[in-house]
């Protein structure tokens, strides 16, 4: 686990990416949760603010913004999260939105995960027979409802 994710949602999204193969993630390691950003003069009036925060961000530039109806689904909601991103997107930063969808299924982590690979510049290997197995435990495992885990 990366300490600092702000949610529930941020730290799946962190063990599902971020877990190596042989745990049954990504393998997508290096990131760091909400990571501040100092804007540039010009990204900060694009943004109308000096600094972000990336929900999970890498070194080669990349943000990655777990998107949740909570946060996101309000109409100002959604328009400062496009001024903060293409803020970003100016000092090149790239910013690619998750969404919880998008780490059900084997079919949708792969192609996220590569999507990531891409994005980083690292080399991205499709999973071993047994590697989607494991990823598919620990899917099963860390989106499960967290409320139900102090039931005993």
């Amino acid at each position: 686990m990366v300490p600092g994710a702000a949610s529930p949602f941020e730290a799946q999204t962190g063990v599902i990416l971020g877990f190596s193969r042989q745990r049954g993630g990504e393998g997508h390691t290096g990131f760091s949760h909400n990571r501040r950003i100092a804007l540039s003069r010009e990204a900060r009036a694009l943004a109308r603010r000096a600094s972000c925060y990336c929900d999970l961000y890498w070194d080669e530039g990349l943000d990655l913004e777990c998107q949740s109806k909570l946060a996101h689904a309000s109409g100002s909601g959604y328009l400062s999260d496009a001024d903060r991103a293409t803020a970003l997107e100016l000092m090149g930063i790239s910013v690619l939105p998750v969404t919880y969808a998008q780490l059900t299924t084997e079919e949708r982590v792969v192609a996220l995960s590569r999507a990531v690979a891409e994005k980083r510049g690292v080399a991205w290997q499709p999973p071993t027979a047994r590697e989607r197995e494991l990823g598919s435990g620990l899917r099963s495992e860390v989106l499960r409802d967290w409320s139900t885990l102090l039931d005993v």
